[in-house]
């Protein structure tokens, strides 16, 4: 996709996703990515799994999601793809095997990553940026 997030969906808001798996794809985008989604926002990602490749051009990236915002979760969920960030201009940036990055009094529990993280900067096996609004 030329967007700036993708995984099999861009960005999902107040949404439930359980027990999707994600086999033999390829997901390319300019910006965010995760093997699930490139954004979530006070969602929940649960029993999911990656096992395609996640190119980037950009910065905040990982198997599963790009970035996680607002009360959001990742749980029981695991990572086999490489995360590979390819970038035209100077690398920044959070590239990690399950998120990116977290926000907001978002939370990983339960979950792994085995895959590789490819990146100049800002890599992590399973996350690598967390802030913690309280």
């Amino acid at each position: 996709t030329n967007g700036s997030q993708g995984g099999l969906f861009n960005k999902v808001s107040n949404a439930v996703i359980k027990n999707l798996g994600i086999e033999k794809s390829f997901i390319s985008v300019k910006g965010r990515a995760g093997g699930i989604a490139g954004v979530m926002n006070e969602s929940t990602v649960d029993s999911c799994y990656n096992a395609s490749e996640i190119r980037s051009m950009s910065q905040d990236n990982g198997g599963l999601v790009g970035v996680a915002f607002y009360n959001s979760t990742i749980s029981n969920s695991y990572n086999t793809g490489n995360v590979i960030v390819t970038t035209y201009k100077r690398s920044t940036g959070s590239n990690a095997g399950i998120a990116g990055e977290i926000f907001q009094k978002s939370v990983i529990r339960n979950c792994w990553n085995s895959g590789d993280i490819k990146a100049s900067v800002g890599i992590s096996g399973m996350l690598d940026w967390v802030i913690l609004l309280l």
